[in-house]
């Protein structure tokens, strides 16, 4: 009897265990839910504001910190408060090289995945003529194509279904005053486009093209790699207002 007993007791904390153990895990499956879905809110509300950012000038304050030299952290990176706490900036050099130097026109790697979250290529780059620019580079996981009417990037591997960002901006100069012209496209099939872009006023004398390849299929996943490419022209480079566009805000 005292065998049936202990037996007992011995199901009764079993099941008590089981039941605690259970609720448990449903509170810490909540908990990560909601810290998700906050998550998921603060991530729609910056790409609204990059939306606003755009409109302002033609580059979100993601691209131009890239165009400054700095390389930000990611926002949609689950480490992005603690990364941003630490008031560390990534910095490299965003002097644009001559066409016929040594390094010709090749983009170059800025940092891994160590870095801000995410593989960095960069390209700044003085050429005689903007609008003759054509160029094919390839990342690790993507190639990518720039030239003045179009824009376009097919991912690599097991990448091709990945969410993938583009955008364009065009710089063109009238009269002492800049204008601009930008356009994005984002696609989650193997390759992602922008065709026939738009002229502005004036003598096109910058082009900046961002490529962005995300970790997932959604815009809400974090950047896994990024091409940047700024090519200006020759003597624009040398002026103030070039200085300006690129100059912190």
């Amino acid at each position: 009897m005292k065998f049936k007993k202990t037996m007992l007791a011995s199901g009764i904390i079993a099941a008590a265990l089981a039941v605690s153990t259970a609720a448990y895990a449903v509170t810490n499956e909540q908990e990560a839910e909601q810290r998700w879905a906050e998550r998921d809110a603060k991530i729609s509300a910056r790409l609204l504001d990059e939306e606003a950012e755009r409109a302002d000038n033609g580059l979100t304050a993601f691209e131009e910190a890239i165009l400054r030299g700095e390389s930000p952290y990611d926002f949609r990176n689950a480490d992005y408060d603690k990364q941003t706490a630490s008031g560390e900036i990534i910095r490299f050099d965003n002097t644009p090289k001559f066409a016929d130097s040594a390094s010709g026109c090749e983009i170059t790697p800025v940092h891994g995945m160590e870095g801000g979250g995410y593989y960095l290529w960069t390209g700044n780059f003085r050429v005689p003529s903007v609008s003759e620019f054509v160029k094919t580079y390839s990342a690790n996981y993507f190639d990518c194509t720039c030239s003045e009417k179009s824009a376009g990037m097919t991912a690599t591997g097991g990448f091709a279904g990945n969410y993938k960002t583009m955008s364009v901006r065009l710089t063109f100069l009238k009269d002492g005053k800049t204008n601009y012209v930008s356009d994005r496209a984002d696609w989650t099939q193997g390759t992602v486009a922008l065709n026939d872009l738009s002229c502005g006023e004036g003598e096109l004398v910058a082009a900046t093209y961002y490529f962005c390849l995300h970790a997932g299929t959604g815009q809400n996943a974090p950047l896994y790699e990024v091409v940047s490419v700024n090519v200006v022209d020759d003597d624009f480079a040398e002026t103030a207002l070039y200085k300006e566009s690129i100059s912190a805000k």
